[in-house]
């Protein structure tokens, strides 16, 4: 998976300066693709261009949103949970 600048930015703004980007986009893309749904649940689709929308548990318990174009394969940006319901609504 591609991680874009803007996705690395947000991992260190929204997880913490100690957040390691590529270490968590690799741990995206493997749950996803080894269907973990223990460890990252798949909350629907944003829009049809191939964004979805994921969500998981950080290690300090807050619940993150990442957001996946899944067409290109890029994870596109992450939010932590109760600041993503406004901007990323959990698509119905």
């Amino acid at each position: 998976m591609i991680l874009t600048k803007h996705f690395r930015t947000r991992v260190t703004e929204r997880l913490g300066a100690s957040a390691d980007p590529d270490y968590i986009g690799r741990a995206i893309a493997w749950a996803i693709e080894n269907q973990r749904q223990d460890l990252i649940e798949y909350l629907g689709r944003q829009d049809k261009h191939g964004l979805r929308v994921w969500r998981f548990r950080y290690p300090d318990g807050r619940f993150i949103r990442v957001i996946i174009n899944h067409t290109a394969n890029v994870a596109v940006t992450l939010f932590p949970e109760d600041s993503a319901k406004d901007k990323w609504p959990i698509p119905a």
